[in-house]
């Protein structure tokens, strides 16, 4: 998957790759808030879905998943910022 970012004057850069069995959406289901980033397929795959109520009763039971994925989260806004700096964009 291309992971893309759509920046404030509409102009679309591709910022990552995600490979077979890697998350994603983990930013908006912590922050509860839209997401940061749009991810497609290079290739046919499957997704599978986790909705937003089951992920949060995940994370109530079990707090070491909250933990890991808040730090994944944490390393993602990072990579993010690094790859758009690489292109001369500051968040």
């Amino acid at each position: 998957m291309q992971v893309f970012c759509k920046m404030e004057d509409g102009q679309v850069l591709e910022v990552g790759e995600l490979n077979e069995g890697e998350v994603f959406g983990e930013i908006s289901c912590l922050r509860k808030e839209p997401a940061i980033a749009t991810v497609k397929p290079k290739a046919p795959g499957m997704v599978l879905r986790l909705p937003r109520e089951d992920f949060d009763a995940l994370i109530m039971s079990h707090p070491q998943i909250l933990v890991m994925v808040n730090q994944l989260g944490e390393e993602r806004v990072a990579l993010t910022a690094n790859a758009l700096a690489q292109k001369g964009i500051l968040i």
